[in-house]
């Protein structure tokens, strides 16, 4: 947590009681487990694997294990059930900060090898309808939309590929002041996620602690 404070990451240490509501909106949420593989028991394994479920119901963003010690058999488990990279101790400070910082920024690489950032020009072109406030998608599938997920899509298209922030977006979705409105507006991209996922090659993307854009897909 040090080495990442040092590079300016927003970093949070929370209580597992506080884990669900803490993931909405963060780039990488992190579950640290500090039990030895010679103690390690089926209690303690279901209970983190109970945690990824819960998470995974909430967010799409980045889900990593750090354990002290574990088995293959433990690292299988929470890949399967969606978490996206294991670590250990073996990793070091100045190693995971790195990793982090690629994560949170990522870059295409292009044939010769060098990076390149995402460009506007490279987004997928979206065609909404607003009639029946609707997605079409490449294969001219239509994906029904809520009212708020319509309309929520809509101010990202219309961004062009830049960051809408949190606050932006509430302003946008409701008219009145709402409270929670990080978590209520997390709440509906992690809905309309799911279904572009499933129907379109559409991609929003989380800025770190700010907001969202849209994005392409890999």
């Amino acid at each position: 947590m040090e080495e990442l404070k040092k590079n300016e990451h927003d970093v949070r240490l929370v209580d597992v009681r506080e884990l669900e509501s803490a993931a909405l909106g963060t780039n990488i949420t992190i579950i640290y487990n500090d039990g030895k593989h010679n103690q390690y028991n089926e209690q303690n394994i279901g209970h983190i694997c109970l945690l990824i479920l819960k998470i995974r119901e909430k967010t799409n963003s980045l889900l990593w294990i750090f354990s002290k010690e574990y088995s293959e058999i433990e690292r299988l488990i929470y890949l399967n059930l969606g978490v996206n990279n294991n670590f250990d101790s073996r990793c070091s400070p100045e190693e995971f900060q790195l990793i982090v910082k690629n994560a949170i920024n990522p870059c295409q690489i292009n044939h010769e090898g060098k990076n390149i950032s995402f460009h506007k020009e490279d987004m997928k072109v979206i065609k909404l309808n607003s009639k029946n406030q609707s997605l079409w998608n490449g294969s001219g599938k239509e994906i029904e939309l809520t009212k708020l997920e319509y309309k929520l899509l809509s101010i990202l298209d219309n961004a062009s590929g830049d960051m809408v922030s949190y606050q932006e977006l509430a302003q946008q979705l409701w008219t009145d002041s709402i409270k929670n409105e990080k978590a209520r507006v997390a709440n509906v991209v992690f809905l309309l996620r799911k279904k572009l996922e499933e129907h379109s090659n559409v991609i929003i993307r989380t800025v770190r602690s700010k907001g969202y854009r849209l994005g392409d897909s890999e």
